[in-house]
């Protein structure tokens, strides 16, 4: 029997109009990347990225646990207490 792979290709891109970011050393799929990654920066930047960034260094967030390498996370019972302190002392002003 003879096999024939029917999956789109650059050259054969069927109906699938995303294939090009399939070429993932291509220009055009490397300009997109980029415009993405601006993107992002754009939006995770700037001082309230910086406020929160200090906020953590300075230990005034609650101790965040690693879950793999790279990912760490919270636990909900140290966000919930943090944010009862946060809004304690607000109404303090």
């Amino acid at each position: 029997m003879n096999a024939f792979d029917v999956r789109p290709t650059l050259d054969a891109p069927d109906d699938d109009p995303y294939v090009w970011l399939e070429d993932v050393e291509g220009e055009r799929a490397l300009a997109w990347a980029a415009g993405q990654s601006a993107k992002t920066l754009k939006h995770f930047s700037g001082t309230q990225f910086e406020r929160d960034r200090a906020t953590l260094k300075a230990g005034l967030f609650p101790k965040r646990r690693r879950i793999s390498p790279g990912r760490v996370a919270w636990l909900e019972s140290d966000i919930r207490a943090w944010m009862e302190t946060r809004s304690e002392s607000r109404t303090a002003w």
